[in-house]
């Protein structure tokens, strides 16, 4: 299978960190990090992406700017972006939705939704 490309976007270490791991044994995969949407934009024109997880509420660039920016740009806008949210976060969830988003992961994260997700939206096994 053809290496994907990821790029997590979330101003928590940790979160970033966690998919990370959850990932670590999939030799498929290579995983790219940012901490903000601004950053994101700046790793996007760095290196192509399969699939972006973005949080919501982060500093400089929110995730909901992000998404609007990236279905903006003719080069990023057929990428396909997972918001990670929290379960209260119905409002976001629906905006992120109206602005091009493909899908949702809910926090906590596991290794197995987080694979299902990439299986699903990617068409891989």
């Amino acid at each position: 299978m053809q290496t994907k490309n990821l790029l997590i976007v979330d101003d928590s270490r940790m979160v970033r960190k966690i998919i990370s791991v959850n990932l670590k044994g999939e030799k498929n995969f290579k995983i790219t990090e940012a901490s903000s949407g601004l950053e994101a934009l700046d790793k996007l024109m760095e290196s192509p992406v399969d699939l972006i997880f973005t949080d919501i509420n982060m500093p400089n660039m929110d995730g909901l700017e992000f998404i609007k920016r990236c279905k903006e740009d003719a080069q990023f806008k057929d990428i396909p972006i997972i918001v990670i949210s929290t379960e209260d976060g119905v409002e976001d969830r629906q905006r992120a939705m109206e602005l091009g988003a493909t899908g949702f992961v809910s926090k906590p994260l596991d290794r197995d939704s987080i694979l299902n997700i990439i299986a699903s939206t990617l068409g891989t096994a």
